[in-house]
C-alpha cells in the first residue's frame, strides 16, 4: 500500500515538473516572439487604409467634383434613395419618398440642397409637377428617381420640360418604367447622367416591374483640354472661363443602361461620367 502511494506521489511530481518545463521552454518563448505592440500597430495600419467615400461610392471623387448617387425604387416595395455630397436627401429610412417621381433640386454652384418633392404619377395631379418644373432656374441641378409608376399621368408638356433639362428618355417614360436622371437647364445636348429601363413582361426581374441595376465601376476623366468640336454631349456654361466638352461618342456612355446612377459631377457645372453598369442580383423585390 505504501509502495503504491509512493509511486503515485512520484508520478505527480514528474507531471508537475514536466508541465513546468514545457511552459518555460515553449509557452514563454512564444509569448516573447509574438509582440502585442506589433499586432496593435498592424491593426491600426490596416484600419487607416479604409477610406470613407461620399455617398458610399466605390472610389473618391477627384477634387472640384460633386459626389452623387441616385437609386430608383425596386418595384413597389423599396423606395428610391438620393445622395449628394454625402448628404442622404431622400430615402425610405427618412420616410420622404413617394410613388411616382422623386425630385431634388441642388444649387449647382455651391452644392446646397434647395428642395425635394415627390409627385404621384399614378393618381395624383400632374399639373403640380408641370408647375414645379417650369420654376427650375438655370443654376440648379435636377436629380430624379422613379418609384413604382412614374408614367401614367405623364403629359407631353412634362416630357418636353424634362427633355429641356437634358433627358433622352422622358419621351418614352411609361407605366412602371424605372428611371433615374441628373440634368440641368441650358445643356447643348443630352445629359450623360441618365438611366432608363422599360417595363417589359418578357424581361422584367420582378412581377410587373423591371429589375434594379447599379452603377459602381469608375472610369478615368476625359482630357477636357484636348476635346475638339462635335460630337458634343453637353456643356453647362456657369462659372466657366472657357468651354468644356464631353465626347458623346465615348463607348462608356454608349454601354451604360439601368435604373440607378452614381458618380462625380464637376463642381463648376461641367458634366462628366465615371461609371459603367453593374447588375445587382436580387431574388425578390425586397
Amino acid at each position: 500500500m505504501r509502495l503504491s502511494g509512493l509511486l503515485r506521489f512520484l508520478a505527480l511530481i514528474f507531471a508537475v515538473v514536466s508541465t513546468w518545463l514545457f511552459i518555460r521552454e515553449y509557452i514563454n518563448f512564444n509569448i516573447k516572439t509574438l509582440r502585442l505592440p506589433r499586432w496593435i500597430g498592424s491593426a491600426h495600419k490596416n484600419s487607416s487604409q479604409l477610406v470613407k467615400t461620399k455617398c458610399g461610392l466605390s472610389k473618391s471623387c477627384p477634387d472640384n467634383f460633386f459626389a452623387f448617387k441616385i437609386v430608383s425604387g425596386a418595384a413597389n416595395v423599396v423606395g428610391p434613395t438620393m445622395c449628394f455630397e454625402d448628404q442622404m436627401i431622400m430615402s425610405p429610412v427618412k420616410n420622404n419618398v413617394g410613388r411616382g417621381l422623386n425630385i431634388v433640386l441642388v444649387d449647382g454652384t455651391k452644392g446646397a440642397v434647395l428642395t425635394q418633392k415627390s409627385f404621384d404619377m399614378y393618381s395624383g395631379d400632374a399639373s403640380l409637377l408641370e408647375k414645379f418644373l417650369k420654376e427650375i432656374s438655370g443654376d440648379m441641378l435636377v436629380l430624379v428617381a422613379s418609384y413604382d409608376d412614374p408614367g401614367t399621368k405623364m403629359t407631353e408638356e412634362i416630357r418636353k420640360l424634362f427633355s429641356t433639362l437634358g433627358s433622352a428618355h422622358a419621351e418614352q417614360l411609361g407605366f412602371r418604367d424605372s428611371w433615374v436622371f441628373l440634368g440641368a437647364q441650358n445643356l447643348q445636348s443630352k445629359s450623360p447622367f441618365e438611366q432608363f429601363l422599360k417595363n417589359n413582361p418578357e424581361t422584367n426581374k420582378y412581377d410587373g416591374w423591371p429589375e434594379l441595376l447599379e452603377l459602381e465601376k469608375w472610369e478615368q476623366p476625359w482630357d477636357m483640354e484636348s476635346a475638339e468640336g462635335p460630337p458634343v454631349l453637353c456643356r453647362l456654361p456657369l462659372l466657366e472661363t472657357k468651354p468644356s466638352w464631353v465626347d458623346a461618342s465615348s463607348p462608356e456612355l454608349a454601354s451604360v443602361r439601368g435604373s440607378s446612377g452614381a458618380g462625380c459631377l464637376w463642381r463648376e457645372q461641367k458634366l462628366r461620367l465615371h461609371s459603367t453598369s453593374k447588375k445587382i442580383e436580387k431574388t425578390s423585390a425586397g
